[in-house]
């Protein structure tokens, strides 16, 4: 009792401390601000998803992953001819859930939202994406290394696939399926996995043998078989093809999105950041 007593005091002032600090108070607060506006605070807010190849945090809780090189290089565009610390303007990441990248965006959670999100017609009803396009994405189904069920695409009649929740692969196989009920073949078993549950905890899943089959982008897929022995990629067969990936924004955000088509130049095929990448 003693020990909580002395302990009290101590933790109400941090808690304080915490509140009153920028960062808690942009988490807490919700604006659709556009870049100017963003400048005078000098803070961008970018919705990260926790991912082992995109945002994660190391030991030392310094972020990494392939979202955070690729803001690092933004700031330093947006940093560029202001040498005063005080002036410059730094990225606040916002974890959410993958599901939630949209609606938290919409709703002024975040300024970005910083993953490599499939550009779908859906998704474009809603937000505007920054894409340089010269990347062609493919859908690939995954599954353990010894299953030898899966060669043709109509061979996923009836199998259960466990997918991230809320992601362009939920709406490809609903496509895929209206296409097999026209074939009368049996509706592939489409269950989302838990929103906390990244594709590389799925994989990890298939790797043990827990869940048979799903479906990743070409690029992560062919990182992560290099890492987990009991997973392979069967690429006789695409679930969706020439797709494309980008970060998301506000349509009526038009200064950001000038801004990002800028940085975009920096990282297209044959550049310096995008050979890198």
């Amino acid at each position: 009792l003693c020990f909580i007593f002395f302990l009290s005091p101590v933790s109400s002032t941090l808690l304080k401390a915490q509140t009153d600090s920028l960062a808690y108070q942009l988490v807490q607060k919700t604006y659709t601000s556009d870049l100017s506006e963003l400048k005078k605070i000098k803070t961008i807010r970018a919705l990260v998803n926790y991912s082992r190849t995109n945002f994660f945090l190391s030991k030392n809780g310094t972020p990494k992953g392939l979202q955070v090189d690729l803001l690092t290089q933004y700031e330093k565009l947006l940093n560029k001819g202001i040498k005063k610390e005080s002036d410059k303007i730094h990225v606040q990441y916002i974890p959410t859930t993958f599901d939630r990248m949209i609606p938290d965006l919409l709703e002024g959670k975040g300024d970005i939202i910083c993953d490599f999100m499939t550009i779908t017609p859906n998704r474009s009803s809603k937000i505007n994406f920054m894409s340089s396009k010269n990347l062609d994405v493919q859908e690939h189904l995954v599954s353990h290394k010894s299953d030898t069920d899966i060669n043709v695409l109509e061979d996923l009649a009836g199998k259960e696939l466990y997918v991230l929740r809320g992601s362009s692969y939920v709406e490809h196989l609903k496509e895929l399926n209206k296409s097999f009920k026209e074939k009368n073949i049996a509706e592939i078993k489409i269950v989302e996995a838990d929103p906390n549950i990244t594709t590389e905890d799925i994989f990890e899943l298939i790797n043990s043998g827990v869940v048979k089959y799903t479906v990743a982008d070409d690029f992560q897929a062919k990182i992560w078989v290099e890492v987990l022995a009991d997973i392979k990629i069967i690429d006789s067969f695409t679930i969706k093809s020439n797709t494309n990936v980008g970060w998301g924004l506000r349509k009526d955000n038009p200064q950001l999105q000038k801004s990002l088509k800028q940085f975009l130049k920096k990282v297209k095929k044959g550049s310096y950041l995008g050979n890198m990448l």
